[in-house]
């Protein structure tokens, strides 16, 4: 395919072009967010770590310019949907399964975004056995699905499928000399054979390994490169990149905008955002156990152990009992927190009910998170100030013991929140906000996520 222009004049008008287009915007001005790249060595297609992104020349200019669009807007879907840090429990467990379900679910959205392909087309292969077929994951019986729905399937998919069998082994000579250790040794035994392909995690079946060849770039996030810290900071400005491209996109976009809010809004359930912000913060879990199954993929027939963690302080669960608050949302955030301490084992946990001060402060540990539920008495009732959490952090928590860090669960209508303390607070926060809470929260300090 001949081109007037270069590979990186190409990619460079491509994201030009979403900036100047109204329903593209969005994705222009997130693209502004991280650095894209020109090079050969690191991918042979095109290839994200969540932030940045690369593309190879020579795969480049095989695209025509709308299948450059899919392609560009693609990668930039993987920094929207936050993949960089949202399933990093997922990769935990395989990689590249992970991988193939996140590409799944983008490419649904932006079959979604454009169905007629106005600016954008998934490319297809233009040569070789896969000739005309799509160069790209897509399957509509994922339709409505997250990402640890596909991924679900795939890892059952892959246990259920016999990996490829080995390749023969090669005709060898008799003998000593240069044919010696080939073919078949004394006794005419086979020597041994190439082990059957496999990935990051595992050995992978021909199904999931003819899926795979389909996916038109690579993801490497390189989490183990990454300190708690960097993930946390890398999740913060996502955040706010992905708010600014929001604004950025506007009004003008109409329904296409509202489209893509919608679309960012139920990527992820507000359970796996929760539970893997609480495992990324925890340093100590790198033993698992089968002691007990890890609750969270049971109900998908995936038994997998559970985390112990070394060392793991304390967390504080922070639940704001005002009077906009509902038993409801109360009653749900405790069930999910008992499975996720469970799960996590930290050494002890501080549940705290407030609203314009503290009312209750109990701790649990391992010897009765079981009874969690059962023990516990929420009190509370009135206004809304979390500042008096940090200050009860601050005077009575922290003087006894370390803390790896607060939830809270709030309806987020809280006024200011002064800089001067939340500046300095050296511990991770989460805010889980009430559906009916308030919308948009923006904290200075903290990531956010929206209960359903």
């Amino acid at each position: 395919m001949e081109h007037r222009f270069t590979a990186e004049q190409r990619v460079q008008r491509a994201h030009v072009v979403m900036m100047d287009t109204k329903k593209l915007r969005f994705f222009g001005s997130l693209s502004l967010y991280g650095d894209i790249n020109i090079d050969v060595d690191v991918t042979s297609t095109a290839a994200t770590n969540g932030i940045d992104t690369w593309f190879n020349p020579e795969f480049v200019q095989t695209l025509d310019d709308k299948e450059l669009m899919y392609v560009a807007i693609h990668e930039q879907m993987h920094k929207a949907l936050k993949h960089s840090v949202v399933w990093q429990h997922l990769r935990d467990i395989d990689a590249l399964l992970t991988n193939m379900a996140c590409d799944y679910v983008i490419n649904l959205k932006l079959q979604d975004i454009d169905p007629h392909g106005e600016f954008m087309r998934m490319p297809i292969f233009k040569d070789g056995d896969k000739k005309g077929q799509p160069h790209g994951l897509i399957d509509e019986a994922y339709r409505d699905m997250n990402t640890q729905q596909v991924f679900d399937i795939l890892y059952q998919k892959n246990q259920q499928s016999p990996p490829p069998p080995p390749p023969p082994p090669p005709p060898g000579g008799e003998g000593e000399g240069e044919g010696e250790g080939e073919g078949e040794g004394e006794g005419g035994d086979p020597v041994d054979s190439p082990e059957p392909p496999k990935g990051q995690n595992g050995t992978y079946s021909e199904e999931i390994l003819e899926e795979a060849e389909k996916m038109h770039d690579e993801h490497n996030y390189d989490e183990e490169g990454k300190s708690v810290e960097e993930l946390e900071e890398i999740a913060e400005e996502l955040d706010r990149a992905i708010r600014q491209s929001v604004e950025v996109a506007g009004d003008d976009a109409g329904g296409f905008a509202s489209t893509i809010k919608k679309l960012l809004e139920v990527s992820t359930p507000w359970e796996e955002l929760l539970a893997d912000f609480i495992h990324s913060v925890c340093k100590g879990n790198d033993i698992t156990s089968y002691r007990r199954y890890n609750k969270r993929l049971i109900g998908s027939d995936i038994l997998m152990p559970h985390t112990i963690g070394e060392s793991i302080g304390g967390i504080v669960v922070a639940i704001d009992m005002s009077t906009s608050i509902s038993q409801d949302a109360v009653d749900k955030f405790l069930s999910e927190v008992k499975v996720i301490v469970e799960d996590v084992m930290p050494d002890k946990v501080h549940l705290l009910y407030w609203d314009t001060r503290m009312a209750v402060h109990e701790q649990y540990d391992e010897s009765n998170y079981d009874a969690l539920l059962d023990l516990t008495k929420p009190r509370g009732g009135g206004g809304t100030n979390p500042v008096c959490v940090v200050e009860y952090v601050e005077n009575n928590i922290l003087l006894d013991s370390h803390i790896e860090c607060v939830l809270f669960l709030t309806d987020a209508y809280v006024g200011g929140l002064p800089e001067d303390i939340w500046g300095q607070l050296e511990y991770p926060i989460m805010w889980a906000v009430c559906p009916d809470g308030c919308q948009p929260f923006n904290p200075r300090v903290g990531q956010v996520i929206h209960l359903d």
